[in-house]
This record gives structure tokens, sequence and C-alpha cells, in this order.
């Protein structure tokens, strides 16, 4: 070996490639209807990651396949990416597989709602009125029908319980749940009767 000179080589290139990276634990969130298709998700981690590297997740959209409620809805995540001074050195792999998460009805109350005082007629019947709905997302096609109404009992009184039933309709009424008026009271005064 003394009789040897060693002359290392010079000039190698070689390439080190971005590492694949994924994000772990991703889930959609459930939501209570809101008159959009938007969906948002949650994760654990960045799945590969060297540890000390300064990467962060940009979370992406989600979207729900529909806007109307439902249990177990398809939900689709894209456009995420990372950041951070180490970034580049890595690859980001958008969630995969079936995310499904569910969209809950949107409580809708009946504002302004007043029973109406009546003669006695020997029915139960009571009559109602109401200002607006008080949640619907603007542009939703719903309606309301206020009625049927009922005194506690048919007799004459003041300040009698009247409970009232509501109905609702239209293409985006599915997407409500009905929050009934209560504590609703209203007389029936006497009936005037003649000797003919």
């Amino acid at each position: 070996a003394d009789n040897y000179v060693a002359w290392l080589p010079t000039g190698l290139t070689a390439s080190i490639t971005q590492k694949a990276i994924t994000i772990s634990g991703v889930v959609a969130n459930d939501k209570v209807y809101d008159g959009t298709v938007a969906a948002a998700v949650s994760y654990d981690s960045l799945a590969g990651k060297i540890p000390g590297d300064a990467v962060t997740l940009t979370l992406g959209t989600a979207s729900f396949a529909t806007k109307d409620t439902g249990t177990a809805k398809p939900v689709t995540a894209s456009a995420y990416s990372i950041a951070g001074k180490d970034a580049s050195n890595y690859t980001l792999a958008q969630p995969t597989g079936l995310l499904t998460a569910s969209i809950t009805p949107n409580p809708i109350t009946i504002s302004g709602v007043v029973a109406s005082d009546k003669v006695y007629d020997g029915t139960d019947a009571a009559a109602v009125t109401y200002d607006s709905l008080v949640g619907r997302i603007p542009g939703d096609t719903v309606t309301v029908t206020a009625g049927p109404a009922y005194f506690a009992t048919k007799d004459t009184g003041t300040a009698k319980t009247v409970t009232v039933f509501c109905s609702f309709t239209g293409k985006d009424a599915g997407n409500y749940t009905t929050l009934l008026p209560t504590g609703l009271t209203a007389s029936i005064t006497q009936k005037a009767i003649t000797i003919s």
C-alpha cells in the first residue's frame, strides 16, 4: 500500500428525491344544515415527516355531495398543501378513501305567534297568527302553516292554554326541525243568547 497514492474520484452526483408524506387520521366533521355544501375536516398528524423538520399542513377545501340533510353523506377533500422551510423536501398525498359526515336539521322557530280570543262556539278549536320564521336560511323555500290549534277545553275562560301544531312545506322543508311555540293563551268569552 505504501507504493500507491489514492486519488479520490470527484464530480460524483446523485439525487435526493422528495419524501412522500400523508395526512393521517383525516375525519370529516358533522354540521348543522346551513344551506351550503361546505364541509370541514380534521386530522391527527403528517405521517412520514422527519422529526424536527419544519413542515406544516395548509388545509384545503372539503365539500359534501349535496347541501341537504342526511347521515353518512360523502365528503370530498382536496387542494391540501404543505408549507415551512423544509416543505420542499416532501410531496403530499391528498386524502384518499371515503370520507363521510352528517348534516343535521337546522332548528327553525315561528316568531310572533299569538292565539286569538273567541266567543264560545262549543268546540275547542283555536286560531293563531304569526310574524315570521326565525332560522330559515335566506333563499330556501320553506313555508309554514300555523295550525291546527286547540284550547285545553271548549268551555269559557280567560287565559286558557292553547296548543298549536305547525306544518312546513317547500323543497327545503326537510332540512329543518320545528320548534313549536309554547306558552300560548287566549280567552273564550260567553256567547250571547236571546229568548225568542
